[in-house]
């Protein structure tokens, strides 16, 4: 057990590093080893090696797991259950696609084939023989960032005569599969893709809808508390606005206010990821002159909470005051504020007491 559970994400500190080291220029128009390198890094929080989630099912007998899933067969050959929806399109064949999976045998504690037991995250291609057919299957049925459990019945899996010694004759398995990416030639390029040049081809229209849609799957990617995925797709969208020139003055005002929604969500998935220098560096640019004030008091709200991380109450109250005069009725500013100003007296006593002691240090001696 003690084994199953280190391969089910248990790993060294070497892998906690996370995709927020990774600039911009290597998320954009990355190549296929940075492809695997982002995603091989990405390993210990998918949800296909979750402990809880594997536990709650292969010591379930599978003629009892299937009755919650779904066929994705006529035959009744693979069954299928979401675990967490995907966005975009379904993978087309000839596509390249990257995947977490987590693969048990009917009767087994232990995952027979994972993901995570290779030096370098695998690329598949749909079609060809790298997959068995119930995974083209599976895959096929599969969107973009989807997570999924899948039972294989012989058929879809290795058959009557299996592939001993390491899978048994006539065995049905489980599988837990993240589609992580899918590459193709023929896709068109995503907005954060396209070259300067390209961008400027654009509306303005287009751009700001394009970069509200990263904005969105980065909200989405927060309810899921998967925080840094988040920054990565507000990063990309403040890349996105950055390389576009605007005509008017109205047009600038529009872009920042934008950005300035991305920023300040940003800051809340950094005060969430605890950090919070960087969380600082991006309150200090969104609330800084050149950009225009925000619509309400979120951004001074989060700014005084890393002041008081900080041990500046007394910046936290001004930061607060100036987002009580954005927002009245917000009633989070008024509570931190009470919080604040109790640390702020703390500290002048604790200021008044040692000045005390020192004077009497100085008095005696």
């Amino acid at each position: 057990m003690r084994q199953f559970r280190k391969s089910c994400g248990e790993f060294s500190d070497a892998f906690e590093k996370g995709l927020d080291d990774f600039s911009l220029d290597e998320i954009d128009g990355a190549d296929e080893m940075f492809y695997r390198k982002r995603y091989f890094l990405k390993r210990h929080r998918s949800l296909v090696f979750n402990s809880d989630l594997i536990f709650s099912n292969i010591f379930t007998e599978y003629k009892y797991v299937i009755e919650l899933m779904s066929s994705i067969t006529e035959d009744n050959g693979v069954f299928k259950k979401i675990i967490r929806p995907g966005d975009g399109t379904f993978p087309e064949a000839d596509v390249e696609i990257f995947l977490h999976y987590n693969g048990f045998l009917e009767g087994g504690d232990e995952p027979f084939d994972a993901s995570i037991m290779r030096k370098e995250l695998p690329i598949f291609k749909l079609g060809d023989c790298g997959l068995f057919p119930g995974m083209q299957l599976a895959v096929k049925s599969m969107h973009y960032n989807e997570v999924s459990q899948f039972i294989f019945t012989p058929k879809f899996f290795f058959g009557s005569l299996g592939c001993p010694p390491r899978i048994p004759k006539g065995v049905s398995s489980m599988f837990f599969i993240e589609l992580l990416d899918i590459k193709s030639e023929k896709a068109e390029k995503k907005i954060h893709e396209k070259t300067f040049e390209e961008l400027q081809s654009l509306s303005f229209e287009e751009i700001l809808g394009e970069v509200e849609k990263l904005n969105d799957k980065a909200n989405a990617k927060y309810q899921f508390k998967l925080y840094e995925d988040a920054i990565i797709r507000y990063k990309l969208g403040l890349q996105v606005l950055d390389n576009y020139i605007v005509g008017t003055a109205g047009e600038e005002t529009t872009k920042n206010l934008l950005k300035l929604k991305l920023m300040s969500n940003m800051v809340q998935c950094y005060l969430l990821t605890k950090n919070t220098k960087k969380a600082m560096q991006v309150c200090k640019l969104s609330l800084s002159p050149k950009m225009p004030k925000p619509k309400n008091g979120k951004l001074h709200f989060r700014y005084a909470k890393l002041l008081i991380l900080q041990n500046d109450p007394e910046g936290a109250v001004n930061a607060l005051r100036e987002g009580m005069l954005i927002e009245p009725s917000n009633q989070a500013l008024f509570s931190l504020e009470k919080e604040a100003l109790v640390m702020l007296k703390r500290q002048e006593r604790t200021l008044v007491q040692n000045n005390i002691s020192m004077s009497k240090y100085l008095f005696r001696h």
